[in-house]
């Protein structure tokens, strides 16, 4: 069994720092600060601090050229630091720009989180149409079940139970009952 050292690391998220990288106009910040932390101070900070991981997400301007994406990789590799994306929305423009900027400071993991409810079909349609650059570059995607639009455990069940099927871990229909919640559980657990 592994130890809870080797299955988790220690980091921060740009949303741990969201008043200095300059608010989130999403939930109502409306101020602008004279230099906000960008993505290669957050990276400065992130090491001074010691965690191990830093997801930048899209809370922070992140738009810079392909090669300073590649130095912030090469930066943070040398470094130790491993990093991470977040992103709002699971639509395929979305996805397909931070697929990018993952390919370029290599990234494996993307976090993203709907922003606006959808029904699980949909959610699974516009996953299956990216699932295979996902599999190629492998580059995780992390599905946030975001508090602005949340759902229940038994959507979440039919989201998970379906892409378990697609990438053919299961051949199993969703069922609304606990026990194929926990053997979802358990092949997501498996696959982590």
């Amino acid at each position: 069994m592994l130890s809870a050292s080797e299955l988790m690391e220690l980091g921060i998220s740009s949303y741990a720092c969201r008043w200095a990288v300059g608010g989130d106009f999403r939930l109502g910040d409306d101020f602008k600060l004279g230099r906000p932390l960008g993505v290669f101070r957050l990276k400065d900070k992130n090491a001074k601090l010691g965690p191990e991981v830093l997801q930048i997400c899209e809370n922070v301007s992140f738009e810079v050229t392909a090669q300073d994406y590649r130095r912030l990789g090469e930066v943070a590799e040398s470094k130790g630091v491993t990093l991470e994306l977040g992103t709002a929305g699971l639509g395929v423009p979305i996805i397909d720009k931070y697929v990018q900027i993952a390919e370029l400071t290599s990234s494996h993991l993307l976090r993203a989180y709907p922003t606006h409810k959808e029904p699980p079909d949909k959610i699974v349609k516009n996953i299956r149409g990216y699932l295979p650059v996902l599999q190629e570059r492998q580059l995780t995607l992390a599905i946030e079940n975001s508090s602005l639009y949340s759902y229940s455990c038994h959507q979440l069940a039919q989201i998970f139970g379906q892409l378990l099927i697609l990438i053919g871990i299961s051949n199993k229909p969703p069922i609304d009952n606990k026990k194929y919640l926990c053997e979802i559980y358990a092949q997501i657990s498996y696959l982590v």
